[in-house]
């Protein structure tokens, strides 16, 4: 069956919310999506600018701790700051899952 990402998560899948969809509906806070997988291109997390190489390690380690996978149920904003993601290497296949999985983006 679908994984946990397919879930509803007020109104829309969850990894909506990790991938940094923007429409209405969607309330980011005030704000917008910390990393916008949507708009960024497949290829590009690692690069100069990319959603994982614009962050330090240090920075990365700390949203782990701080706003990681322990923070997401209670915080659903927490979901689309880059954490883990980006240290495991895999932010690029989530980028393509972003754009093709219907209502992620």
């Amino acid at each position: 069956g679908p994984g946990p990402g397919s879930g509803d998560l007020l109104g829309v899948p969850a990894d909506a919310w990790y991938c940094g969809r923007r429409n209405a509906g969607m309330d980011w806070g005030g704000g917008a999506p910390v990393a916008d997988l949507c708009a960024a291109e497949v290829g590009s997390a690692y690069k100069a600018g990319g959603v994982c190489a614009s962050v330090g390690e240090r920075q990365l380690l700390l949203n782990y701790v701080k706003r990681g996978p322990n923070q997401w149920a209670t915080d659903h904003l927490a979901i689309n700051v880059p954490s883990i993601d980006c240290l495991m290497g895999i932010v690029d296949c989530d980028i393509e899952y972003c754009h093709k999985c219907a209502g992620r983006c």
